[in-house]
């Protein structure tokens, strides 16, 4: 279950106003989707159901390479390329059928609370008929073409590989150097932000000692004055 694929068309309700291609929020949305169809087409919503915890998303970053026009049917490739102790990580794509041609993509890091993604994962693969590589480099090239079998709304994709019934499965899995990547702007996001407050509270702090010293010397030439008379 690496990869499960949307297909949608950019209508009018979609484009940005000069009227010509998907407006850049839209990616988003239909990328949202596509999330949710591999939720629960792929039994995670049942895991966590299961196991009463939640995922929300907690960081996400998009690329546009090239615009999606009004009318072109596109697919959204939505895939797990890795998790860790405490999220699952999200490769979204959205390509556009006629060339296959990847529009935009997207990196997403869904934080599991109440259970461990490894957890979540392996419960979801239960009486899961799909491939179980989970782990594999996300490769469009090697998704099934609606033309090819399925519905016209979604097609479930296995790669070559298939590893049912691995037990070591969930410990060995190796780092994709984009989602390295991802990992370490969020790590040097959050330092950034941690450092701007720590700049505006020493700031205020700093303004306030001012305020309290500028209030104690107006009242100094007041209390010698009295001590005159």
């Amino acid at each position: 279950m690496l990869a499960i694929v949307c297909l949608r068309i950019v209508t009018t309700r979609d484009i940005d106003v000069f009227l010509t291609h998907l407006n850049n929020s839209r990616f988003l949305r239909a990328m949202d989707f596509g999330r949710f169809d591999h939720i629960f087409r792929g039994r995670i919503s049942a895991a966590l159901t299961k196991t009463k915890s939640n995922a929300l998303v907690s960081s996400s970053v998009i690329r546009y390479r090239k615009p999606l026009y009004i009318f072109l049917p596109y697919a959204i490739d939505t895939g797990v390329v890795y998790w860790d102790d405490r999220s699952v990580y999200y490769r979204q794509d959205v390509r556009t059928l006629h060339d296959n041609f990847v529009r935009g993509t997207a990196y997403l890091k869904v934080t599991m609370i109440g259970a461990s993604p490894a957890d979540l994962l392996e419960y979801a693969l239960k009486g899961y008929r799909g491939s179980m590589d989970w782990g594999k480099t996300f490769i469009p090239q090697v998704l099934v073409p609606a033309s090819e079998g399925g519905n016209s709304e979604a097609v479930e994709t296995q790669l070559p590989s298939d590893l049912r019934g691995a037990k070591h499965f969930f410990d060995k899995r190796s780092l994709p150097s984009d989602i390295e990547a991802f990992l370490r702007f969020n790590e040097e996001s959050s330092l950034r932000i941690k450092a701007s407050g720590l700049v505006k509270g020493a700031t205020k702090e700093a303004v306030k000692r001012l305020q309290e010293e500028q209030a104690l010397n107006s009242c100094r030439p007041t209390q010698s004055r009295m001590k005159s008379e």
